[in-house]
């Protein structure tokens, strides 16, 4: 007998495209859990499931549907741990972690937090964002206006406008002087400039991919970019007149898929 629970996916727990639904829908557990397309990418390594129930209480389920932590309504937001073992969370608009007991492993201290990665993350506080570890140990200063997750054993941060990349240790290894950036996957991470050798980026694409040395591999040619996903690929768009809004796949190498 198949079992059936009435509940919504939250968007934080899943990705973007999985489907927003009512209270009244009712949902075979089964075939969302078959899903794995949708599931895998932001499920976490031991397939722990986000859901809020009709009520408004967070639950997670393993991809065998069965329940591991009901939070209840303890928490006013709360985030998938995507492969960690500390989840975000927040309360009267601060943010801290918890962990997959439900314990509050972080107090509510900052402003805005990233997921944990490389055993850090990037949080906020007056407006500055440094780096903690998994005991809420800070390890790098509240120095930069903007800073994501750690990739590669490299995190994006900017400062004075422009970001750059560093480690663990919060050694600047690759210099500020990218108009944007997101963080590394499988050795590249994107990189956006929007002026180059006297040319307005706007003309001929923004975005490009470096890899861990700085070194640029595929060229600023794209007007929008994912991130490369476990198979090596990215969805890359091409700018206005270069076959405007040609939505395509490259490899690491730039080719296209």
């Amino acid at each position: 007998m198949k079992t059936y629970i009435s509940l919504w996916i939250m968007c934080t727990g899943l990705c973007a495209g999985s489907q927003n639904l009512t209270s009244s829908d009712q949902i075979k557990l089964d075939q969302i859990l078959a899903n794995k397309s949708t599931l895998d990418e932001k499920s976490d390594l031991e397939g722990w499931i986000l859901f809020e129930t009709q009520n408004g209480e967070s639950v997670f389920f393993n991809k065998k549907g069965v329940l591991q932590l009901n939070l209840g309504k303890r928490f006013d937001w709360v985030d998938g741990f995507y492969g960690s073992e500390l989840a975000k969370v927040s309360k009267n608009n601060r943010l801290g972690f918890i962990n997959k007991k439900g314990e509050v492993v972080i107090p509510f201290d900052f402003e805005n937090v990233k997921v944990f990665s490389n055993g850090l993350a990037a949080v906020m506080m007056l407006g500055k964002h440094g780096f903690i570890d998994t005991t809420g140990k800070l390890v790098i200063p509240f120095l930069y206006e903007d800073a994501g997750y750690f990739g590669n054993g490299l995190a994006p941060v900017k400062k004075n406008g422009n970001f750059g990349f560093m480690d663990r240790k919060g050694t600047l290894t690759i210099p500020h002087k990218y108009d944007d950036a997101k963080s590394f996957y499988n050795g590249r991470a994107a990189v956006k400039l929007d002026t180059y050798n006297s040319t307005t980026a706007e003309e001929v694409g923004k975005w490009g991919f470096i890899d861990t040395t700085g070194k640029l591999i595929i060229p600023y040619n794209y007007a929008v970019v994912g991130n490369f996903t476990s198979n090596f690929t990215v969805k890359v768009t091409l700018p206005d007149g270069s076959s405007s809004g040609d939505v395509h796949f490259i490899d690491v190498h730039g080719n296209r898929l």
